[in-house]
């Protein structure tokens, strides 16, 4: 008997696990790739989408392109383990293609949301048996919240504006920008959906107290303030709360970059207002 309990102890023993280096992700959203890195899951992920941000030390990782017209054949090249991203992920020919070669396909909901974020970090932990790992992400962000909303602009008026290629686009609902103005407790001056282009004259009917930009720039404040001075006469240019942000955070909803750069914005408007 003692030497059956032996023999099965070395088994389990030295009977190989998952674990980290058994996994080959591939990540088709740029939150997810984040919410991976954040996870401490980097050195497991062989290949993002175009929109991904990478640390320096990952800058080689090979790009799979458009999340949305993502290649059978190109992924399958790669030996994944796990393809994951949004439920924009497509087109599901590809999605089909790959659960039949035996590669989980984990889709996600953009999150607009902190509660969705919360949910597709758990739902990410689960589905690559990482759970352990989560806890402490899931932390930080209640704790990233719960500064924010210790700072919350409390309904002020706001305006998200993405300026790139020389044309100007204010942020409606159902966007990460709208999403954003939520998350600092703002009222977003745009009534309809989506993103749309927007005049000078348009934004000085709107009279944000409040406008965040988005663009190309790092001073993106500065460049729109500077093509566009007119929107010095807006309340927001007026009080000197016309602010830069990065638009790099947002790109697949919010995420635990957008979190801090919400802090960071807060804790700037603050400075701005005292002085």
């Amino acid at each position: 008997m003692r030497y059956r309990l032996n023999g099965l102890m070395a088994l389990l023993l030295f009977w190989p696990m998952a674990s980290v280096a058994d996994m080959r992700l591939v990540s088709a959203d740029a939150g997810v790739t984040a919410t991976l890195f954040a996870l401490g899951l980097g050195d497991a992920v062989v290949a993002v989408d175009v929109t991904s941000t990478l640390p320096a030390k990952n800058a080689g990782t090979a790009r799979i392109g458009y999340h949305r017209n993502l290649s059978a054949e190109g992924l399958l090249s790669l030996a994944p383990t796990h393809l994951v991203g949004s439920d924009h992920m497509g087109p599901d020919s590809t999605l089909a293609v790959l659960r039949r070669a035996e590669v989980d396909v984990v889709q996600l909901p953009v999150p607009y949301s902190v509660a969705t974020l919360r949910d597709n970090v758990a739902r990410l932990g689960e589905a690559l048996d990482e759970t352990a790992r989560v806890a402490g992400l899931v932390s930080e962000i209640d704790s990233l919240q719960a500064q924010v909303e210790n700072r919350s602009l409390a309904g002020s008026r706001v305006a998200f504006l993405l300026n790139t290629e020389g044309e100007v686009r204010l942020a409606g609902s159902g966007t990460a920008g709208a999403a954003f103005i939520e998350l600092l407790g703002g009222t977003n001056v745009a009534e309809y959906r989506n993103y749309r282009s927007v005049s000078t004259e348009s934004l000085l009917a709107y009279a944000p107290e409040i406008i965040l930009v988005a663009g190309e720039q790092a001073d993106g404040a500065e460049a729109l303030l500077r093509a566009q001075p007119l929107l010095a006469q807006t309340p927001a240019g007026k009080s000197g709360q016309v602010v830069s942000l990065d638009g790099s955070t947002l790109v697949g909803g919010l995420s635990l970059g957008a979190l801090r750069e919400a802090l960071n914005i807060l804790n700037s408007l603050t400075v701005r207002a005292a002085q």
